[in-house]
């Protein structure tokens, strides 16, 4: 009901929804078979993957500094530094994002299920700026245009870093 409000009457749902906040049955699996709480790993798990795939990235595209004037390089850093800045400050990299999940729902007086659509959102648009900046940094050093051999060899030595990240 949660997640087709429309096929259903608007406010039936909200109705049902305060009963079963209100009532004092245990929140956990209240619906058999229900896959929130596998859901909610599964995205926990996939928010390491994430942050982790960003670290190898930006380390091994900042690692080689600045000042080497290649200009494709220099996209491909600037690109680090706009997904740092989109998704450093958000949900998806604060310490326990369980915590800051649950405290959001009840801050805001947003249901959970609304607070983890919104982070799941979120983790599908990280993925995929990762994903095509992974592509570009492969293109780029299979083209073989780096000026520095020594660039040139620890991006390829990150790609490598990088290749389990990459589905």
């Amino acid at each position: 009901m949660e997640m087709n409000r429309a096929a259903y009457l608007y406010r039936s749902c909200e109705i049902v929804a305060a009963m079963i906040l209100r009532s004092e049955l245990p929140l956990p699996n209240v619906v058999s078979g229900s896959g929130v709480p596998e859901f909610a790993e599964r995205m926990l798990q996939q928010n390491l993957h994430l942050q982790n795939w960003f670290m190898h990235l930006r380390d091994c595209l900042t690692s080689v500094g600045y000042t080497h004037g290649d200009r494709k390089l220099h996209s491909l850093q600037n690109v680090v530094l706009h997904i740092a800045t989109t998704f450093k400050g958000s949900l998806l990299f604060k310490e326990d994002l369980r915590e800051s999940l649950e405290s959001m729902a009840s801050e805001e007086a947003h249901s959970i299920s609304q607070v983890v659509a919104d982070a799941s959102l979120m983790q599908q648009e990280m993925a995929f700026h990762l994903q095509r900046l992974s592509r570009m940094m492969q293109m780029y050093v299979m083209s073989g245009e780096s000026k520095d051999p020594k660039i040139a060899r620890r991006l390829k030595d990150g790609l490598g870093e990088i290749s389990g990240f990459i589905r």
